[in-house]
């Protein structure tokens, strides 16, 4: 009998040994083929065997973190996240994994897939992890940037800059963001401060480009512009941009080629295409080449048929056919402009004595004169706009202080095209008059049969 269960138990230990060794022998060849696998580049393939030997051995912490950078490198970050969330709960009962490492991957894959939100939360814990690391602090600045949140991105991005005192990474991000709250006098400093680190960062330039412009530096602006778009992200902005300042300096061939650069820019897309076309024709219009700005009008409506006032506009080109004068109007150059609007300020009025004639910035003109008007006579202060746009209630509340501060007794505005409800609504109770539309056009054609 003590031979029998001697026997058996011998068995037994035969049959559990080569069970332990068939098992063995089974992992040493996965491990085999995983190696043979990831020498052949086939990294699909090595992580499927990489899974099958987690699931033999679900708390082997090292190939859960093989797994996890194999699935982040072939672009797996679903399976990836499993992994990384798996080896944190591993962490939180058994220990032995690298907490930061871990979280700092996860956040990786998140911001990969376009959670924010968990990248987020991710960073946070990094950032109570290691109070001196100054990656999470940086991180968390892009999400709330990404997130239309800039003063809490700022928050974050001074805390990196206590942590890497003159980062030029840093510092740039400060100078977008004080740029995006309007803040330009700070963002000239920093982004300024930025570029004598690095005078070819194109990022650089294209933000210094926007303060300049917003502080009325066109100069500057245009010199940055031309720097910015060597970099694709910026170039059908910066050469747009670039294209209408050359074009308020009336250097027209100039910014007509800005403009056929621009459409020509790598990653343009069909709403800059659209504004550029708008601006060349708005070019073509100031030189007086109506044709050539119909056309592009026209080019444009049939990608877009309400686009901005082009309806309008054309609409109003369909008008000059039929009278000389409002085509001279919208047509001449500023001295003939100057000279037609002194002709229609001395037949609109009665016993005229022109003060002072100006061509202003913004392409206007103002007469100061005296004059019989309505059976009196007083001071009377006219203003003369041309373009395509409505004159909205701040050009016409500027033109009310200014005839106020010469004494006029009355301030008389045309335009070649409407004013809006709000400017129309401020003349109310105000020595203002205002002639645009048709009365505008009446006033040209009693001039035009004279």
């Amino acid at each position: 009998m003590y031979f029998i269960i001697t026997v058996v138990a011998i068995l037994v230990v035969i049959f559990l040994g080569s069970l332990y060794v068939l098992s063995a022998l089974r992992k040493a060849k996965l491990k085999t083929t995983f190696k043979r696998k990831m020498q052949s580049g086939s990294k699909e393939r090595a992580a499927d065997t990489l899974l099958e030997l987690i699931r033999k051995n679900p708390f082997d912490i090292e190939k859960r973190v093989q797994a996890a950078h194999l699935f982040m490198d072939i672009g797996n970050y679903t399976e990836a996240i499993v992994q990384l969330n798996s080896l944190l709960s591993m962490g939180r009962n058994r220990g032995g994994i690298d907490e930061k490492d871990i979280n700092s991957m996860l956040a990786r894959c998140h911001m990969e897939m376009g959670n924010t939100d968990e990248a987020y939360k991710a960073f946070t814990i990094l950032r109570k992890l290691d109070p001196d690391d100054v990656d999470p602090y940086i991180e968390l600045g892009r999400i709330e940037m990404q997130r239309k949140d800039p003063d809490q991105a700022l928050k974050y991005y001074k805390k990196a800059l206590s942590l890497q005192a003159g980062n030029p990474t840093i510092l740039k991000q400060i100078g977008i963001i004080f740029q995006e709250l309007k803040r330009y006098a700070d963002a000239l400093k920093v982004l300024n401060l930025v570029l004598s680190k690095d005078p070819i960062d194109p990022e650089v330039h294209f933000y210094l480009a926007e303060v300049c412009n917003q502080l009325g530096n066109h100069n500057a602006a245009l010199k940055h512009y031309l720097k910015a778009r060597t970099d694709t992200r910026f170039s059908a902005s910066s050469l747009l941009n670039a294209g209408k300042i050359l074009g308020a300096y009336n250097k027209y061939p100039e910014a007509l080629k800005a403009f056929h650069l621009a459409l020509k820019s790598e990653g343009l897309n069909k709403e800059q295409a659209l504004e550029i076309e708008y601006e060349m024709a708005e070019v073509h219009l100031t030189q007086g080449d109506i044709g050539q700005a119909v056309t592009q009008w026209e080019k444009i409506l049939a990608q877009v048929p309400e686009y901005r006032d082009l309806r309008d506009k054309l609409e109003k080109y369909k008008r000059m056919k039929y009278s000389s004068l409002l085509k001279a109007y919208m047509t001449f150059t500023q001295s003939d402009f100057l000279k037609l609007c002194r002709r229609i300020a001395v037949k609109f009025t009665s016993h005229v004595v022109i003060i002072r004639m100006n061509n202003e910035r913004d392409s206007s003109v103002e007469i100061f004169a005296q004059a019989e008007y309505r059976n009196r006579n007083m001071t009377i202060l006219f203003k003369f706009f041309r373009g395509t746009a409505k004159v909205g209630q701040l050009a016409v509340r500027e033109f009310f202080e200014k005839a106020r501060e010469t004494k006029a007794t009355l301030g008389i505005c045309f335009t070649s095209t409407e004013f809006t409800e709000e400017a129309q609504a401020f003349t109310e109770g105000r020595a203002l008059e205002l002639y645009s539309g048709v009365r505008f056009q009446n006033i040209l054609n009693r001039l035009e049969n004279r």
